[in-house]
C-alpha cells in the first residue's frame, strides 16, 4: 500500500481515540429553546468561521500524544470540542501536507467521525445517509440516526476543505429534540470557508 495511504488511515485512526475523550457530563442547565434567542460566537480556526451557541474547548491532548504521526502528514492541526444542553459538537482542522491532503476522502474522515460518536454513546444501530452535493472531492455531508434506547440519537456532519486546508464538523444530539435539530442545522449551514476572500493565499 503507498506510504501516503497508510498515513492518511493513521491519522484517521488516530482521530478516533482523540474522539473517545469528548464525551463528557453535560453540565448545562439552560433550556435548548434558550439557544434560539441568546446571542452566539463566533469561532475562527485559520480561515474557517463557525457560530456557536457557546464558545467551544480546544482538546488537543491527544494529538500531542501522536504528534510524530501528525507531523508527518500536517504542518498543523487541532481538534475542538463543545457539549451544551445535551448537544455535542467535534471540530477536526489540519493543514495537510503535500500529497496527503489531493487524496484525502472527506467522505471517509466524516463516516468514521459519526461512527465513533454514536459509538461512545452506546450506539449501535446506525442509519448513515449522504446528503448533497454528491461526488464532491472539497465538501461532504452526512446525517445518521440512531436506535439507541432510552435514546435515539440523531447526528450530522459537514466536511470541507480548501486546497491543504480541511475542516471537519460533527454535531450528535437527542433526536426527540426539535430544537437541538434547528441549533445543529444552523451551526453546520453558518461554517464559512473565508479563504477564497484572502487576497495573500497561495
Amino acid at each position: 500500500m503507498n506510504k501516503k495511504y497508510i498515513l492518511i488511515i493513521i491519522s484517521i485512526v488516530v482521530l478516533l481515540f482523540i474522539i473517545n475523550s469528548f464525551f463528557e457530563n453535560d453540565k448545562s442547565n439552560k433550556d435548548s429553546d434558550y439557544y434560539l434567542t441568546s446571542p452566539w460566537v463566533t469561532e475562527r480556526i485559520d480561515w474557517f468561521f463557525l457560530t456557536l451557541p457557546e464558545k467551544w474547548i480546544e482538546a488537543n491532548e491527544e494529538i500531542e500524544k501522536s504528534r510524530d504521526k501528525y507531523d508527518k502528514i500536517s504542518y498543523e492541526a487541532h481538534m475542538y470540542k463543545m457539549v451544551t444542553n445535551g448537544l455535542y459538537l467535534t471540530c477536526m482542522y489540519m493543514n495537510a501536507k503535500d500529497e496527503i491532503y489531493e487524496n484525502w476522502s472527506l467522505d471517509n474522515s466524516s463516516t468514521a467521525i459519526i461512527n465513533q460518536v454514536l459509538y461512545n454513546l452506546n450506539c449501535q444501530d446506525i442509519s448513515l445517509n449522504k446528503l448533497p452535493p454528491f461526488n464532491n472531492p472539497i465538501e461532504s455531508n452526512y446525517e445518521a440516526f440512531s436506535n439507541c434506547k432510552p435514546n435515539d440519537f440523531h447526528a450530522k456532519s459537514r466536511a470541507i476543505r480548501y486546497k491543504n486546508h480541511i475542516l471537519i464538523v460533527c454535531t450528535c444530539f437527542n433526536d426527540s429534540d426539535s430544537t437541538l435539530n434547528v441549533i445543529s442545522d444552523r451551526i453546520l449551514s453558518g461554517i464559512e470557508n473565508k479563504y477564497q476572500e484572502v487576497s495573500n493565499v497561495k
